[in-house]
């Protein structure tokens, strides 16, 4: 056999299969601790978020409360297209 290629072939069989398994021993430790980051990253995003939500919709309501005034302009406009009161306009246009 050449001693190029003998070089280059590993020793045993064995030893060639143990050490593809320790790099992927190694590769699944690290995707695995990956994983585990990027979940707890998640967690925390969503955490945030619903916080967020919450303080906007807090800041919307209190910048433009609900009132029923609004409510009977519109139900008043509806009222008289039914009645036949095709002049006057429900939307203010």
């Amino acid at each position: 056999m050449d001693p190029v290629i003998k070089k280059t072939l590993p020793i045993s069989s064995d030893a060639y299969l143990r050490d593809q398994m320790e790099k992927l021993t190694k590769d699944s430790k690290s995707l695995k601790s990956k994983v585990e980051l990027l979940e707890k990253e998640n967690i925390a995003l969503k955490k945030s978020l619903y916080e967020l939500s919450t303080r906007y919709n807090t800041i919307a309501h209190k910048l433009q409360p609900f009132t029923l005034e609004g409510l009977e302009a519109q139900d008043a406009g509806i009222e008289g297209l039914l009645a036949g009161g095709h002049e006057s306009d429900p939307f203010g246009l």
